[in-house]
């Protein structure tokens, strides 16, 4: 995908409409998932594609396009809600020890809405590390990079946020 970013300016625009293409739906759903309105979802989607056009940015490798793209459309996620603060409560975190993980219960074949209703009840950067990383499959150092924290900070919150979806679920009446 990188070498169709740089074609585009050497001037084949078939080369950003894949690059367009590949990823529009996996940050379609990541952005999505944090401001949860469609219209805006859309804007902030190609406000990320437009800065990739406009900023010209000079990227590596496959990880760092990917990552580069991630962490726009986060930042861009981010600053819409605090423009629009007042749509948008953070949840508090409850901690405690529960029987089983995110992939157990999609080993376990539970309804996929009881398993997306859980994730909208995650504060938003929990979120974002649980779509990253179990969901886009990026390792916690790319995580980090992407949200501007360390990999133990990624580390945490990934721990934090598999127990407040066990303890959700459980809420839900979906256990063993």
């Amino acid at each position: 995908m990188v070498e169709n970013y740089y074609s585009f300016f050497d001037g084949n625009v078939q080369g950003l409409k894949s690059v367009i293409a590949y990823f529009s739906k996996p940050l379609y759903g990541f952005i999505f998932n944090f401001v949860k309105d469609k219209c805006v979802s859309e804007d902030i989607l190609e406000e990320v594609f437009l800065s990739l056009i406009i900023k010209k940015r000079r990227i590596k490798d496959e990880n760092s396009f990917k990552t580069y793209l991630y962490s726009a459309a986060r930042n861009k996620c981010l600053d819409y809600i605090k423009r629009h603060r007042d749509k948008y409560c953070k949840l508090d975190d409850n901690l405690q020890d529960l029987r089983y993980s995110p992939e157990e219960i999609l080993d376990k074949k539970l309804d996929i809405e009881i398993v997306k209703n859980a994730l909208e009840k995650l504060g938003s950067d929990q979120y974002a590390v649980v779509y990253l990383s179990y969901f886009e499959q990026m390792k916690n150092k790319e995580i980090a990079k992407i949200m501007k924290k360390s990999t133990k900070q990624v580390e945490n919150l990934l721990y934090k946020a598999k127990v407040k979806l066990k303890k959700i679920i459980k809420e839900l009446g979906y256990e063993e």
